[in-house]
């Protein structure tokens, strides 16, 4: 073992530092449980992507944090939220590593004795292992024009950009989020494969409509990218095909997890549907004992889904899946506390089995970027 001189496996090891990671990093800290958070961008590299001064939005409202919960989160602007986890992540003790050299690229063994192999060659011994991956590959078009430098799939600072042309591609809150910043100072037209955005949050789809309405941002529905050109989107719509003239095109269309690296670790999606996500039980054990899946990796993209998973994967201690040599007596342990069980029973039928909605496009695909899910995760069978 080459990383800190390790002589002792770790109890834990967190591969992804988002909200799902940090948070099972932070209550692995308070519990006293040896444990590394591994990150391969910066430290909630998820929000770090966010465009600067989003609004980050504490969804769903009906789901609060456990409220012994390590790593508070309250909504507001993105620089807000990162300054409170850099801060919060350090008060807790998390032992975090971020940069391209800690990046995971296998992961060996079997439970109580997992070999985790990362970029720069080292190779950590962990006894039990949390994947909160998130869905960090882009969806892209594969269409003539896709690698124009005009074509976008992330939108940084809004305040970059002043008196242009700009399309963005899909209705999802991310989409709609960039339009909205944008068209102040712009000419924004937003591209739909529909007529309305139901899979945005309701404060997000009413925004958009006031500035439909107010002819800030021109809509095209029922629509599909058939190529891109130079200075240029072309789409279809019901009315034929349509040249939109564009300095840029923002495409958020969505993310996926990351299949291919499961899938050699032995963990493959509920179904051969092109949206399933992995099953998990209900302590968030993939098919492969002793790995744990939690957040978006599962269909969960929202925030606090994410803390509450990340904590509930460590902290119920007294009855822990993760199996501790140590477990301390605290009011954290009992399996009837936190989110699941304030779960609403209907949702958790409606959803258990649901697949994750963000997909992999061609040019005639759908152009949004997913539908919330909120509360179960998809059983092992």
């Amino acid at each position: 073992m080459t990383l800190t001189g390790q002589t002792e496996p770790l109890e834990i090891l967190i591969v992804g530092g988002g909200p799902a990671g940090l948070a099972a990093g932070a209550e692995a800290a308070r519990q006293g449980v040896p444990h590394i958070v591994l990150e391969r961008g910066e430290l909630a590299q998820v929000v770090v992507w966010y465009q600067k001064r989003k609004l980050v939005m504490s969804e769903p409202a009906d789901l609060p944090l456990h409220q012994d919960h390590p790593l508070k989160f309250q909504e507001g602007p993105r620089e807000a939220v990162l300054q409170a986890w850099t801060e919060g992540t350090k008060a807790a003790g998390t032992n975090v590593r971020t940069g391209p050299a800690n990046e995971v690229l296998a992961i060996e063994g079997s439970k109580g004795a997992f070999t985790i192999q990362l970029r720069v060659g080292n190779r950590l011994a962990a006894r039990h292992v949390i994947l909160a991956l998130g869905q960090s590959n882009l969806n892209r078009f594969d269409c003539p024009g896709a690698d124009l430098p005009h074509v976008a799939y992330q939108l940084s600072d809004p305040g970059e950009h002043e008196d242009q042309k700009i399309v963005v591609v899909g209705v999802g809150d991310a989409g709609i989020e960039n339009a909205l910043a944008l068209c102040n100072r712009n000419e924004v037209s937003i591209v739909n494969s529909g007529t309305e955005f139901p899979r945005a949050q309701a404060r997000n789809q009413d925004l958009l409509y006031r500035a439909i309405a107010a002819k800030q941002v021109l809509h095209y529905t029922n629509a599909q990218v058939k190529r891109f050109e130079e200075r240029a989107i072309i789409i279809v719509t019901n009315e034929g095909e349509v040249r939109i003239e564009a300095d840029l095109v923002i495409c958020r269309i969505g993310a996926r997890p990351p299949t291919e690296f499961l899938k050699r670790l032995g963990i493959t999606p509920a179904s051969k549907d092109p949206n399933a996500v992995p099953p998990v039980s209900e302590t968030y054990e993939s098919v492969v004992p002793g790995i744990y899946l939690v957040g978006a990796v599962i269909g969960y993209p929202l925030i606090k889904n994410c803390l509450n998973q990340g904590y509930e994967a460590v902290g119920t201690s007294c009855a822990s899946p993760l199996n501790r040599r140590t477990s301390p007596s605290c009011a954290a342990c009992s399996p009837t506390r936190g989110s699941r069980a304030r779960w609403p029973k209907i949702s958790r039928a409606s959803n258990a089995r649901s697949p994750s909605s963000l997909r992999s496009p061609t040019c005639s695909s759908e152009t949004s970027s997913g539908r919330r899910r909120s509360y179960a995760p998809s059983p092992v069978k």
